[in-house]
């Protein structure tokens, strides 16, 4: 989604795609896995899913905000690769974090 950030490409168009893979994951998910009365590793990768999906949004906004309003195009190319370097590091963190966690808890990792 961080597509075109220095282009006049509107990359908000790729949100709801990316919330369709989200929801369809779900489905998927939650049909293969038996039915439990707790939350597992499933229910929290899409969670942090969903979550990084929704800050990626709100930093998008934000760069197509600094770029039209206050027309500076060099603070707003900073800001997008700023903001691209730490949902990338939040992303990796979080998937690797998740399942060792789990593994760690003796949760249930699938």
């Amino acid at each position: 989604m961080f597509v075109g950030v220095d282009a006049h490409i509107d990359p908000l168009g790729m949100i709801p795609a990316a919330l369709f893979g989200t929801v369809s994951n779900i489905m998927v998910g939650t049909n293969l896995v038996p039915d439990a009365l707790e939350l597992g590793l499933l229910e929290y990768v899409n969670i942090l899913g969903i979550m990084i999906i929704l800050g990626t949004a709100i930093s998008i906004i934000n760069v197509n905000r600094i770029r039209a309003h206050y027309t500076d195009r060099d603070f707003a190319r900073l800001f997008g690769r700023t903001m691209f370097k730490i949902m990338l590091g939040v992303t990796i963190i979080g998937n690797l974090a998740l399942p060792l966690t789990a593994t760690l808890l003796n949760m249930k990792v699938i």
